[in-house]
């Protein structure tokens, strides 16, 4: 298949780990998971792109649904953490688009 294909597979594996690290938020494994993505993507970036085939279109195709159901556990989690937040701490308030206010003290 060659290096190219490799590469993919890769990115796969990682994905694959991305997905176990978000369903059990292990927020150090999606650090490092982060790290090796980038290092799959310049190495990608750097081959040339061989003739379509099955076997890649099929695998990139993967690729893309991972990546995809990645991301809506990725704000799944973000929603869930932002709901445990707003739970242990009330006068914490986040404003529009996400951007914190000050912390309301109560007395």
């Amino acid at each position: 298949m060659g290096k190219y294909h490799e590469v993919l597979e890769v990115l796969y594996c990682v994905l694959e780990e991305e997905t176990q690290a978000l369903r059990v938020l292990d927020y150090r494994q999606l650090d490092s998971l982060t790290e090796r993505k980038l290092v799959a993507l310049s190495q990608l970036a750097e081959l040339e792109s061989p003739a379509a085939c099955t076997t890649t279109q099929t695998l990139l195709e993967t690729i893309r649904q991972r990546t995809l159901q990645n991301q809506l556990l990725m704000v799944h989690a973000r929603e869930l953490s932002q709901g445990l937040v707003d739970a242990w701490a009330p006068s914490f308030a986040t404003g529009p688009q996400g951007s914190s206010r000050f912390l309301a003290i109560r007395g």
